[in-house]
């Protein structure tokens, strides 16, 4: 009886060949995926603080044109609502000028800058953090 062998399959060399041109895609894109996520990150707070500012004006047109008095104020009125009840502990607040103005501080993100705001007709700006001043 004769057996017949199939010759279907891949080389050892095709195998390799496959191999290193996965780890030269790989040894791309991963780099580029770092950012991508430090990006997502930034842009997270800017819709926090966004959403937070928006809720800032309501209570300030709701509390006789008056912004919460200090931190404690902030942090209670946060957790009233709908925002994200990881946010309290991620800003400094202070009011300013009576409760006319406020200052509002993300802590540093994961690329060491914070995000500050000081009000409704204010941008927020991006600006190095403590460790990254020097």
């Amino acid at each position: 009886m004769k057996i017949i062998r199939s010759e279907e399959g891949f080389t050892l060399v095709e195998m390799l060949l496959v191999l290193v041109v996965i780890g030269i895609l790989t040894s791309i894109s991963i780099p580029g995926l770092a950012g991508v996520r430090s990006q997502a990150d930034s842009t997270a707070v800017l819709l926090e603080i966004s959403g937070i500012k928006n809720l800032l004006e309501l209570e300030y047109m709701n509390n006789n044109y008056l912004y919460p008095e200090d931190q404690a104020a902030f942090d209670k009125l946060i957790n009233e609502t709908s925002v994200n009840n990881e946010t309290s502990g991620s800003y400094e607040y202070e009011a300013k000028k009576g409760g006319k103005c406020y200052l509002l501080k993300s802590t540093p993100d994961a690329d060491g800058y914070i995000y500050k705001t000081r009000g409704l007709n204010t941008a927020i700006t991006r600006v190095p953090g403590p460790e990254q001043a020097d």
